[in-house]
């Protein structure tokens, strides 16, 4: 498959709900992906599950190196109570979470070169960081709540 002409990075503004979710506080960290993004990602299928999903490993950058995490993309379709959500979700982990400071951080996912295992590589990028602006320059959609910038480049 030529793949020279997708894109390899997804990059997103993480709202105050994306960073809630830390060690100290109770609930599941899970970031909402937009429906448009959700082919950047691996395939989801039925696992057993009552949505469809996927777990994939990551390389996170850490400011003390390069650890390995797990990470769990589901598609969310109806609430228990019948309201359709129709929406991604990408469950990270307390640590990645951590790393956010909740002033707009940008979550930074590329995609590596195939064959890489892992095959993402996921970066937490604050307002303080030197890349900052750079990236943010590719948030160039809108989630369709409006409350969060993406891109895909």
């Amino acid at each position: 498959m030529n793949t020279a002409n997708q894109p390899r990075t997804f990059v997103m503004q993480m709202s105050s709900f994306d960073t809630s979710h830390t060690g100290a506080v109770v609930g599941t960290p899970e970031v909402l992906i937009p429906l448009s993004a959700q082919n950047f990602f691996p395939p989801m299928s039925m696992s057993g599950r009552k949505y469809p999903d996927v777990f994939f490993n990551v390389i996170l950058n850490t400011p003390t190196g390069q650890e390995i995490r797990s990470y769990r993309l589901w598609y969310y379709e109806t609430r228990a109570v019948g309201t359709k959500i129709n929406e991604c979700r990408l469950r990270l982990d307390h640590q990645t979470v951590e790393l956010a400071t909740g002033r707009g951080d940008l979550l930074v996912v590329k995609k590596l070169p195939d064959g890489s295992k892992p095959a993402y590589e996921v970066t937490v990028v604050s307002p303080s960081d030197a890349s900052f602006n750079h990236f943010l320059s590719h948030c160039t959609s809108i989630t369709r709540t409006g409350t969060k910038r993406y891109g895909l480049f």
